[in-house]
């Protein structure tokens, strides 16, 4: 969109760093409550990478509220083959090693009305940004922001013109941050990250090769590549005639796991195109290199989401591998559950204080699906089926369970540090420890209670086995007299 006066003058509801696939649905939601925001992006035509993008069932939940699942549906026909598997195999021409999800739809129909898909962020960015247009927002293109500054009525960024260099302020009274993995806003609010870190340096190599012999006709929506060569990931466009490669490892990690995780040592065309034979198993492939793109398989998760106006969400917040679509989908329920936060707060129907559990409820599942993405990854290049991870009603049943363990974990290690204690020490701290617990539970159940009454959505599958596991660290006390803190 062009930048005008009329929209670069006017003061915002909410700003948004970033008009990626994070920063529109931020705007498409915001927009579907009568929220107006502006949404800062720094490429001037949007992503053209057909990046790796697997849709769960509760994103085409949101999709579907926001009015726009039938395009998306649509798109994603043009692109991919429906109701395809994850394998993992050694080749594409050779044989397969597991089933990771044998029909990507396999009784889901008993969960959602909604079902799972594939649709790259070009295909999906587009249809993103005409509904936020349609509803309201704008999407101020080829700017960045380089400063951003706040007080106690609202937040003030500095952008600049990609091109030109010219620099503008613009105001509104709330900033979402949702620049990426890269952030910006972060970077300047100087909050850290916790996790794993960088554990391979990766890379995705973007070719065109007639696969049709291996894969036209094929229900096969991913395969992973586990041979001596390499670790990774194919993806294909539905003609079969071009994709990309995931490179996530190379050799083998036993012998030097160094060496394995540094998949962009070599980047030589030869190298790329040995890579892309390696992994459909035909040494005498056709292959010709499109581009190239270098990235840190990364399992991150920010200290916190919140800075007085300021939140982040998706990349900015958490970064996790690309294995089983958690970043995205991740991404995408930040920008739905902090956008009707943000328009009950500016249209004065709820409490600022209001705001202050987007980092409560986010930043939990934000840990959760950053490890179990890892754990996807580990689980792929070792060529073991997951067990439950991504089978239909498993996907719901893990994400209650680690939701719940996220949630009680901090408690329930210091649960175990004390239950170590002596008995001297243990009983006015075990105590003290449980009436505090107590309160904590009270308060999170009132607040619940309130959110669910004005909350829009269902209400969260993880929030009763939450308050299972707080119940299972109380005191316990009988005839034997009283135990202290119980472990778990």
């Amino acid at each position: 969109m062009t930048a005008d006066s009329a929209i670069l003058s006017q003061e915002y509801p909410v700003l948004i760093a970033g008009g990626g696939l994070i920063g529109l649905s931020t705007a498409m939601f915001l927009a579907q409550h009568g929220i107006a925001s502006l949404a800062v992006e720094r490429l001037a035509a949007g992503s053209q990478l057909p990046r790796a993008a697997f849709f769960h069932m509760r994103t085409l939940e949101m999709f579907r509220a926001a009015g726009i699942e039938d395009k998306v549906r649509e798109q994603s026909a043009k692109e991919f083959e429906a109701e395809g598997a994850l394998v993992i195999m050694d080749t594409l021409s050779g044989k397969k090693l597991a089933d990771i999800i044998p029909s990507l739809n396999e009784g889901v129909d008993a969960l959602s009305p909604c079902r799972r898909l594939f649709c790259t962020q070009p295909g999906l960015e587009p249809i993103l940004k005409a509904r936020a247009l349609e509803a309201g927002a704008h999407v101020l293109d080829g700017h960045e922001v380089t400063a951003v500054t706040q007080d106690d009525s609202g937040v003030a960024i500095a952008v600049k013109d990609v091109t030109s260099g010219q620099q503008r302020t613009l105001r509104g009274k709330y900033l979402v941050g949702a620049d990426g993995a890269h952030s910006k806003v972060r970077e300047l609010l100087n909050i850290p990250f916790d996790g794993r870190g960088v554990f391979s340096n990766s890379i995705t190599i973007y070719f065109t090769a007639d696969l049709a012999p291996q894969l036209l006709g094929k229900p096969l929506s991913v395969i992973y590549i586990n041979n001596k060569v390499l670790g990774g990931f194919f993806r294909m466009a539905k003609d079969c005639q071009s994709g990309f490669l995931v490179v996530n490892t190379v050799g083998d990690p036993k012998v030097d796991p160094k060496a394995a995780a540094d998949a962009a040592a070599d980047t030589s065309e030869a190298r790329l195109v040995e890579f892309v034979r390696a992994g459909v198993g035909d040494p005498n492939l056709t292959v010709k290199i499109d581009g190239l793109a270098r990235w840190r398989a990364t399992s991150d998760v920010a200290r916190k989401f919140q800075d007085g106006r300021i939140f982040l969400a998706g990349d900015a917040a958490h970064l996790m591998p690309p294995n089983g679509g958690f970043g995205g989908n991740t991404g995408i329920h930040d920008a739905h559950n902090l956008a009707w936060k943000l328009a009950l707060v500016l249209k004065g129907v709820a409490s600022p204080k209001l705001l202050s559990t987007y980092e409560m409820e986010r930043l939990p599942p934000g840990e959760v699906h950053r490890r179990t993405g890892l754990y996807a990854l580990c689980d792929a290049h070792r060529a073991l089926p997951r067990r439950q991870g991504f089978s239909a009603a498993g996907e719901r049943l893990q994400h209650r369970a680690r939701l719940s363990l996220s949630l009680a974990g901090d408690r329930s290690r210091r649960r175990r540090q004390d239950s170590r204690r002596s008995a001297r020490d243990i009983r006015p701290h075990g105590f003290a420890r449980a009436a505090s617990l107590a309160r904590t539970r009270r308060r999170r159940v009132a607040r619940s209670e309130r959110r669910t009454a004005l909350d829009p959505r269902p209400v969260r599958p993880g929030l009763r086995a939450a308050r299972g596991a707080g119940r299972r660290g109380m005191v316990r006390s009988g005839r034997k007299g009283r135990q202290g803190v119980s472990g778990s």
